[in-house]
């Protein structure tokens, strides 16, 4: 690639800061993959319920068709049975697909919080650069880096677009925050519920405080 010269890579600091950046992405495209995998499996198993209780049905039907004076008022309440299970199991899998994405959502901010800060200080550290006084620039984490070069300009625009990326991260525990209703308070009278950030300063009457 003519954007990254080898020099570029080959250099320790920029491999570093490069490997850093990337191995929590790495891990996080292994939580989702993982997550579609199960979610997959999961929809795959209520698709075979599916089959089988419609194959069920099928075999009640013709039992009826055979011997309707007899065995009719039997099969009708197979027929409400299966319904009941139908829509149990409908329930049930939705249940299981809420705790499957909230498990994998757990991992993908564990690994956020884990890593945004330390990748987001290399990154930061890779700016800084120390003017000597005959005019040459080198970089302070490592002096061996000439900031006047082709290879660390073209590495400024690498780690300006990754240090984008990682300050946005946070943002998703904003976004996450305000589509959870706070149960900490009670809303005003002529209020619906609050959500977290919004009761941080909103003026509620705290559940521990009412004795419930």
């Amino acid at each position: 690639m003519d954007f990254l010269s080898m020099d570029c890579l080959l250099a320790s600091y920029y491999t570093g800061v490069y490997t850093a950046s990337l191995f929590p992405a790495f891990l996080a495209a292994i939580v989702w993959v993982t997550y579609g995998l199960r979610v997959g499996m999961e929809k795959a198993a209520v698709l075979a319920a599916r089959v089988g209780r419609q194959s069920r049905r099928r075999s009640a039907a013709l039992a009826k068709a055979k011997a309707r004076d007899d065995v009719e008022s039997d099969s009708d309440s197979d027929d409400d049975d299966d319904d009941d299970e139908g829509d149990s199991g409908s329930g049930e899998h939705a249940a299981v697909l809420r705790r499957i994405r909230a498990e994998h959502m757990r991992a993908f901010l564990l690994l956020i919080y884990v890593f945004v800060p330390p990748v987001s200080q290399q990154q930061f550290v890779g700016l800084d650069c120390v003017v000597l006084a005959d005019g040459q620039s080198y970089l302070r984490a490592d002096t061996s880096v000439d900031c006047n070069s082709s290879g660390y300009k073209q590495f400024v625009v690498v780690d300006a677009c990754l240090i984008v990326v990682y300050q946005s991260l946070p943002l998703l525990y904003i976004l996450l925050l305000f589509q959870v209703p706070f149960d900490g308070c009670t809303p005003c009278a002529g209020e619906h519920s609050t959500s977290a950030p919004r009761a941080l300063v909103h003026f509620c009457t705290p559940a521990i405080a009412r004795g419930t």
